[in-house]
C-alpha cells in the first residue's frame, strides 16, 4: 500500500497534468492556491514542470537554487493543514493523484521527502551565511573602525585637553572648576555660547591654536570615518545578532547532515566521502533529471544520489561558515575590547555599549563639525588677511618704486 502510495505521490509530482482531466483542488483558499500556483512557473521552466525533479534540486542543494529562488519557493511550501489534506487524498486508494491542480501536486512531491522544509532552510543558509557574514564583518569593522579613530586621535586629545583647561580656569572658584575630563554632553554648549562678534568657544580655540602654531591639531576631523555611519552599525543586530543567526542555521545544516547521512546506506555512506575527497572545493555533481518521469525503482536511485550530494555539500558548508563564525567572533571579541576602552576614554560607563558608543559617536559627530567650520573659517579668515597685505605691499610698491620689498 506505501508502495502504491508513493508511486501515485510520484505521478502527481512528476508527470505533466492531462488536460482531458478535471482538476481536483484541495485548498480552501483560491488565492492561496493561485499564488502557489504562480510562484511555481518559474521553476517550471527549468525542471519542465516536473516537481519531483525540483524537490530533488532543493535536497541535493543544487547550484542553480540560489537564496533569492529559495526564499520564492519557501513561501510556496506547504502548510501542515494543506500537507494533511494532500496525504490523505494521495493515500487513499479511490484517488487518482494525477488529476490534483498544480499545488497541491507540488505538495505532494514535497511530501516524498520527510524534511522537505528543512532542507529548504538548510539551502538558504547555504546560499546566504557568506554575505551575512560578510555584512556582520563589515559592520564590526566600521565601529572598531570609529572608535579606534576617535582613541587613537592627538589632534583630538590636544584640543580636549585645552578645552578642559580654558574650562576650569573660567570656572575657577566654582564646585565645576576643577574637572577632570570633558562631559561629552557639554562638547554642544562650547559651540552654543557666544562671546563678542558671535564667536563660540570653539573659534577661540581655533584661533589660539593657530597662533600657536598648531593649527594643523585642528586637522583630526579630516582623518575621522563618518560618525554618523558608524552610529547606524552599532545595534547588536548588525554583529551579535548576526551571530546568533548565524550559529543557529548553522546547527541546523549540522542536524540535517547528520539525518541525511543516517539515511544512506553503508555503500552510499563511503560514496559520500568518497566524493567529497574527491571533490575539493568543487561542488560535487548535479544530480540529472530524467527526461520522462521515473519509476519508483528510478526515483529511489535519484533520491539516493541527490541525499549523496546532500551530506557533501552540506558537510562543506558547515565547514566553511565554521570559519565564517570563527572569524566573525573574533571581530567582535576585538570590538568588544575596543568599546570598553572608547567608553573609559571619553566617560561614556553607565548603561548598554550600544547606547554608550550612539552617545560618543553622536556627540563628537557634533563636535567634529564645529571644528571644522571653526578651522575653515580661521583658514579663509587668513587668507583674507595674506591677500589684503599682498595688495597693500603691491600698492606702496606701485606708489614708490624706490622702497625696499617686503
Amino acid at each position: 500500500a506505501k508502495a502504491r502510495a508513493a508511486d501515485r505521490a510520484a505521478a502527481a509530482g512528476g508527470a505533466a497534468e492531462p488536460a482531458s482531466l478535471k482538476k481536483v483542488s484541495l485548498l480552501e483558499d483560491s488565492r492561496r492556491a493561485a499564488n502557489v500556483a504562480i510562484g511555481l512557473e518559474y521553476f517550471s521552466r527549468q525542471y519542465r514542470g516536473d516537481d519531483d525533479a525540483l524537490c530533488r534540486a532543493v535536497a541535493s542543494l543544487s547550484e542553480w537554487l540560489d537564496g533569492p529562488k529559495l526564499r520564492s519557493l519557501q513561501v510556496q511550501l506547504p502548510t501542515p493543514e494543506e500537507e494533511a489534506l494532500v496525504r490523505s487524498y494521495v493515500d487513499d486508494a479511490a484517488n487518482d493523484a494525477a488529476r490534483l491542480a498544480r499545488p497541491e501536486r507540488f505538495f505532494a512531491a514535497a511530501l516524498r521527502w520527510p524534511r522537505f522544509a528543512a532542507r529548504v532552510e538548510a539551502a538558504c543558509f547555504r546560499a546566504e551565511f557568506d554575505e551575512q557574514a560578510w555584512d556582520a564583518c563589515r559592520a564590526a569593522d566600521k565601529v572598531a573602525a570609529a572608535v579606534a579613530a576617535l582613541v587613537g586621535s592627538e589632534g583630538l586629545g590636544r584640543v580636549l585637553r585645552y578645552l578642559l583647561k580654558a574650562g576650569n580656569a573660567l570656572n575657577s572658584g566654582l564646585a565645576s572648576g576643577d574637572a577632570a575630563g570633558v562631559a561629552l554632553g557639554s562638547l554642544g554648549a562650547f559651540a552654543t555660547a557666544r562671546g563678542k562678534g558671535g564667536a563660540n568657544l570653539v573659534d577661540y580655540v581655533a584661533e589660539i591654536f593657530a597662533e600657536r602654531g598648531q593649527a594643523a591639531d585642528l586637522d583630526f576631523v579630516d582623518a575621522l570615518p563618518s560618525l554618523a555611519e558608524a552610529a547606524r552599525y552599532v545595534d547588536d543586530d548588525h554583529t551579535r545578532g548576526a551571530l546568533r543567526k548565524l550559529r543557529s542555521g548553522l546547527a541546523q545544516v549540522q542536524a540535517e547532515a547528520k539525518a541525511a547521512e543516517a539515511s544512506l546506506s553503508s555503500a552510499d555512506r563511503k560514496r559520500a566521502a568518497a566524493l567529497r575527497k574527491k571533490s575539493g572545493e568543487a561542488p560535487a555533481p548535479e544530480v540529472a533529471s530524467p527526461a520522462a518521469p521515473a519509476t519508483a525503482k528510478g526515483r529511489a536511485a535519484l533520491d539516493a544520489q541527490a541525499t549523496v550530494r546532500f551530506v557533501v555539500e552540506a558537510g562543506r558548508c558547515v565547514d566553511e561558515a565554521a570559519k565564517a563564525v570563527a572569524g566573525l567572533e573574533a571581530k567582535i571579541a576585538a570590538l568588544d575590547a575596543a568599546t570598553k576602552k572608547c567608553r573609559a576614554y571619553f566617560g561614556a560607563t553607565g548603561g548598554p555599549a550600544a547606547a554608550a558608543l550612539k552617545l560618543v559617536f553622536g556627540a563628537l559627530d557634533g563636535f567634529a563639525s564645529e571644528v571644522r567650520r571653526s578651522r575653515d573659517k580661521l583658514r579663509r579668515k587668513l587668507a583674507a588677511k595674506e591677500r589684503n597685505a599682498k595688495r597693500a605691499a603691491a600698492a606702496a610698491a606701485k606708489a614708490d618704486p624706490a622702497a625696499p620689498a617686503p
